[in-house]
């Protein structure tokens, strides 16, 4: 029985199952452990939104990604507000796109070797692995968008109406996650629309066709009555600043590379090292796929090719579109993240393709070495306490609990003033586990002033300039750039 189960046909399966398993083990400490950050942190006002003050963004804030915000509320409201439960359906999240992952690379690959290495490809990336742990809507998006891929490519192998239909509710709900990816809805409703037209031959195929539109339109009216209202709201507020300003290269494909890598800026050398090549290899697969679309159009051989290269190079087509008419923001590492499994998928998918026309070993050596340099960086950059685009507030518990233990004889309430990018968090702490410790403290981006009302201080250390000279230094960290005050 054990030779079976071990034989080289499940070898593979079990193999990604192990490695699945220690990621979300891996994620379940970092969720427990990670301190919650600014742009998780829900306030007094955020716990008391309804679903309905969600569904219409009634506070009007682009940190609000409604579909996950709404689920949030629910397992607070059914569990407890506790990091693990604000955080829990980014964790379920997870669990889907590891398991639509494998059922998709299953689908579209007949081959163990590139199922396996494309898979971790897609996982080892230490930057969104990250978002599988923070009360965001990103991964949650990603997770949706996966499942919204899997359903469009049973649809193109089985033209069942219920996949198509399935596409469209999960790339629906994928944009109600986080709306960077209406673009992924913009191209997955630009791909059916053409391939449906490409496959009707005669006019007896017409029907066919209509049956394929139909839904599309549908689909597109309702997303667009489901977000219209709260992207309005954002765009009236100036919520939607944050995003590149150049090009779709130097500042989308740029800022994932350095993202990947964990770099603080995305100029340095090491960055440059890998941003070339792969620039030059999202242009020439682009190019390649769309003259196979126009030479031999959804041929069985090609169709995989082309899809991906469709999904992955349409968002950054319509987005740098909108950018010059509009003025609109470019899609940068956090919002951009989505690209990368696009990316990941039209690469190995390429290279499976160029294989099958060519030696084999060439494409497989390219694919281990790029797994290689992705297991490198995922290895060197993952931790089980700290947050990396977040790093500011990586220490705000420790903070807490170096305040407590040295006043724990103290009968009356502390006053702690705090840098504004630590407030929502260590509010969320004080709130939660220190209420009988701490007055209430007040949200303010002033600098500090030369008073000596407060007990503690926690800021950056360019703020320390203000201060009294009353107040000594208790604790640094991050080198020295925070720094805890007492008087």
């Amino acid at each position: 029985m054990f030779s079976k189960i071990f034989s080289e046909k499940h070898r593979s399966g079990i193999f990604l199952l192990l490695f699945s398993a220690a990621l979300v083990a891996v994620n379940i400490i970092r969720i427990i452990c990670v301190p919650i950050t600014i742009d998780e942190s829900p306030s007094e006002q955020d716990l008391a939104l309804s679903y309905s003050d969600y569904f219409h963004l009634n506070k009007v804030t682009a940190n609000i990604h409604i579909l996950h915000s709404m689920l949030r509320k629910f397992f607070i409201e059914a569990f407890s507000n506790t990091p693990f439960f604000l955080r829990l359906d980014i964790l379920l999240a997870q669990v889907l796109f590891l398991l639509i992952t494998y059922r998709l690379l299953s689908k579209i690959f007949d081959n163990k070797f590139w199922v396996v290495t494309t898979f971790l490809a897609i996982n080892l990336n230490p930057f969104l692995f990250e978002f599988w742990g923070l009360s965001r809507g990103y991964g949650l998006a990603i997770a949706l968008m996966m499942t919204s891929i899997f359903f469009l490519f049973s649809f193109l192998e089985s033209r069942k109406k219920k996949a198509l239909l399935l596409t469209l509710f999960f790339a629906i709900a994928a944009v109600y996650a986080n709306f960077s990816l209406l673009y992924f809805f913009l191209s997955v409703i630009s791909l059916l629309t053409i391939e449906s037209l490409l496959l009707t031959r005669h006019e007896k195929e017409y029907r066919k066709t209509l049956e394929v539109l139909f839904p599309i339109l549908l689909a597109s009216i309702g997303l667009y009555l489901l977000i219209h209202e709260p992207i309005q709201k954002l765009i009236d507020n100036k919520e939607l600043y944050y995003g590149g300003n150049f090009n779709v290269l130097c500042d989308t494909i740029q800022t994932l590379v350095q993202t990947t890598l964990f770099e603080n800026t995305k100029d340095n050398l090491l960055v440059l090292i890998w941003y070339y090549p792969i620039a030059t290899l999202v242009m020439g697969l682009f190019l390649y796929w769309l003259i196979q679309l126009f030479r031999k159009g959804f041929s069985s051989d090609r169709r995989n090719g082309i899809v991906f290269t469709w999904l992955f190079t349409t968002p950054l087509i319509i987005n740098t579109i909108q950018h010059e008419l509009f003025g609109s923001k470019l899609l940068i590492d956090r919002t951009a993240l989505f690209l990368y499994p696009l990316f990941i998928l039209c690469f190995a998918v390429s290279l499976f393709s160029f294989s099958q026309r060519k030696k084999q070993v060439y494409s497989k050596v390219l694919m281990i070495l790029f797994c290689a340099l992705l297991g490198f960086s995922f290895m060197k950059n993952t931790n089980f306490n700290r947050s990396w685009q977040w790093w500011e507030n990586n220490y705000n518990l420790v903070v807490l609990q170096r305040i407590a233990t040295k006043e724990k004889n103290r009968k009356a309430k502390l006053k702690l003033r705090v840098n504004w990018v630590f407030f929502p968090s260590l509010n969320y702490y004080i709130n939660r586990h220190y209420k009988d410790l701490f007055e209430p403290m007040v949200f303010t981006q002033q600098d500090p002033e030369k008073d000596t009302v407060f007990d503690y201080y926690y800021l950056k250390r360019n703020e320390l300039q203000y201060l009294n000279e009353r107040y000594k230094i208790d604790t640094c960290f991050a080198d020295s750039n925070l720094v805890l005050l007492h008087k």
